[in-house]
């Protein structure tokens, strides 16, 4: 059976500056983590930065691939023991375990055996049987992880496919930041990351997909020095017996999410805290999102549901509807 999958349009309007020498841009392509990824830099040393980002991107991929056995991540998933890992994997899953705990496992990297079942990650999708799905469960309940001295531990199996973009836009964000990169936009997929304005000082224009036509937008973002990260059901989904599943698994039933939310947007300086919330808030719902927001802080959000968008406080007034016929309420603490 065929996925249908869509490189999301959380797009940048990227305007066309003229530069002075010293602000010179330099653009690249690369395709990775099962999607186009575009990087674009501003300044005297853009091209070195971004090239050390491609490097970058494509390092984590090897390290962090669930569907390769000599990857990291493979090396976990297949040992009953201790595997010693890079800096890079025990970082990364040492906050995905944070993470979780404070979304009471709406985000959770230990779902590998419940999500390869629906064989999204090996272009096989169908809808396992619910006896299987149930083991599955219990697999995923009864897993622990230990991180001890750079090695880890896995009772089960591990996913990193819900935080890893955005962890490679924080590492991107650091090699900037090295180059003195003041002005950057980063599409990895259904993440941007902003690096300071635009050139000209004005804030980013950022398309948010339109979830129930993925070739629209529904709104436009206007932000800066932060990432945008969108989860969507229509990013990847197939159609089986006239019912259409999408690949955000709920870590409580083993199914498609069914939260109500049918796009959450997070917004954040925390590249890797937005991406791993928008799957979280994307499984919850409104209600329990707007909760974690009120509680914890430190990004905003849009939440979409079938006519309704929710936006907080912060960013309502930089939020422009391209689409009538939703409404909009604002989120306040």
């Amino acid at each position: 059976m065929k996925i249908k999958r869509i490189t999301a349009i959380v797009t940048v309007a990227v305007m066309l500056i003229a530069l002075s020498a010293c602000q010179s841009s330099y653009t690249t392509d690369i395709f990775a983590m099962d999607t186009i990824m575009t990087i674009t830099a501003y300044g005297k040393d853009s091209e070195k930065a971004t090239e050390l980002a491609k490097q970058k991107i494509k390092q984590l991929e090897r390290l962090f691939s669930v569907t390769d056995s000599d990857s990291e991540i493979g090396n976990i998933n297949a040992s009953t023991d201790f595997v010693e890992v890079s800096y890079d994997t025990e970082k990364i899953i040492t906050r995905a375990l944070e993470i979780s705990n404070m979304t009471q496992k709406a985000f959770d990297i230990t779902i590998r055996p419940v999500t390869k079942l629906w064989g999204f990650t090996d272009n096989n999708p169908h809808v396992p049987d619910a006896m299987d799905i149930e083991s599955a469960l219990n697999t995923v309940e009864s897993c622990r992880v230990e991180i001890e001295n750079g090695k880890i531990k896995c009772t089960g199996e591990l996913d990193l496919g819900a935080i890893a973009k955005g962890y490679a836009a924080e590492c991107i964000r650091a090699i900037f930041d090295q180059y003195d990169i003041k002005h950057a936009v980063v599409s990895l997929g259904g993440n941007v990351m902003l690096k300071g304005s635009r050139p000209d000082g004005k804030p980013w224009n950022v398309g948010i997909t339109h979830p129930q036509n993925s070739e629209e937008i529904i709104g436009i973002l206007k932000a800066q020095d932060t990432s945008v990260v969108t989860s969507g059901g229509y990013e990847r989904s197939f159609v089986q017996d006239g019912i259409t599943y999408h690949h955000i698994i709920d870590p409580k039933t083993g199914y498609p999410a069914n939260s109500g939310i049918i796009s959450a947007t997070v917004i954040s300086l925390d590249d890797t805290l937005a991406d791993a919330l928008s799957t979280a808030f994307y499984v919850s719902g409104v209600e329990q999102s707007a909760q974690y927001w009120r509680q914890y802080g430190g990004f905003d959000m849009i939440l979409i549901t079938d006519g309704c968008i929710y936006i907080t406080e912060d960013i309502y007034d930089y939020f422009q509807l391209k689409d009538g016929s939703f409404s909009v309420v604002k989120l306040e603490k």
